[in-house]
């Protein structure tokens, strides 16, 4: 799992998700708490919070149209928790918003009219918890680098009777390698992200015949955590690469 949870502040995750959720999103900041949304203030207790988000249909009506629905918060889904969807602000991929689920959350904007992310920390410890079935108690144990949910949640899991995808040196200081093996004719890129998810580079792209590739790239990268990801007719895979 691709999230991370700081063992200082190892006190129940909800616990904690309630605490953000009363600071960030109540009438105090000027989102819920009116008659015009799901009322939401200072004095709503964390087990009806609880109550309030977990396998609770949102009032949107765009969510009813979606193909099996949405629910505020649908345990081990992120796609479909409507809650996560309106607060990872993802550009592309699977937790893109449609325009009628309406606006990112929070519902602030900057002096350049771009929505106010909440810190990715925070995006992240809500993923996590949602995808470890949102448990009202006890404390969600994940491992990730900060940032890259968007391109995680948009990248399948590899099946391995479908290709073969490696990353040789990882870690590296010096070039790196991308192998792959298809069994069919295939249109092929290689894209690079930062740890934050951004794209920095079109590694390669193409149509490839059958068969095993391996393309080779001068990393040049400053030291830290990137990811590669693979596409093959429409379909992506993500690996890790380490540059040290």
């Amino acid at each position: 799992m691709l999230f991370s949870i700081d063992a200082a502040q190892a006190q129940d995750t909800w616990q904690r998700i309630y605490t953000i959720m009363n600071t960030s999103c109540t009438a105090v900041s000027g989102c819920h708490g009116d008659t015009t949304k799901p009322i939401f203030n200072a004095d709503t207790t964390a087990d009806a919070l609880y109550d309030m988000l977990v396998n609770m249909e949102p009032t949107n009506p765009y969510a009813d149209t979606v193909d099996g629905g949405y629910l505020l918060v649908d345990p081990g889904s992120l796609t479909t928790s409507f809650l996560f969807r309106k607060i990872a602000h993802c550009p592309v991929g699977p937790l893109e918003m449609d325009p009628q689920e309406g606006d990112p959350m929070p519902n602030i904007e900057d002096n350049m009219g771009n929505f106010i992310k909440l810190p990715d920390s925070t995006i992240e410890l809500i993923g996590a918890w949602i995808l470890a079935g949102a448990p009202e108690t006890g404390v969600v144990s994940v491992d990730t680098i900060a940032g890259n949910v968007c391109i995680t949640v948009s990248a399948r899991t590899l099946p391995a009777h479908e290709v073969s995808f490696m990353l040789t040196p990882n870690p590296t200081s010096e070039d790196f390698s991308v192998s792959y093996t298809i069994e069919n004719t295939a249109t092929v890129s290689i894209e690079l992200f930062d740890n934050k998810g951004a794209k920095t580079n079109l590694l390669t792209s193409g149509n490839k015949a059958p068969g095993t590739h391996r393309e080779s790239f001068d990393s040049n990268l400053a030291k830290g955590v990137y990811f590669v990801r693979l596409t093959i007719n429409g379909n992506q895979y993500l690996k890790k690469l380490v540059v040290l």
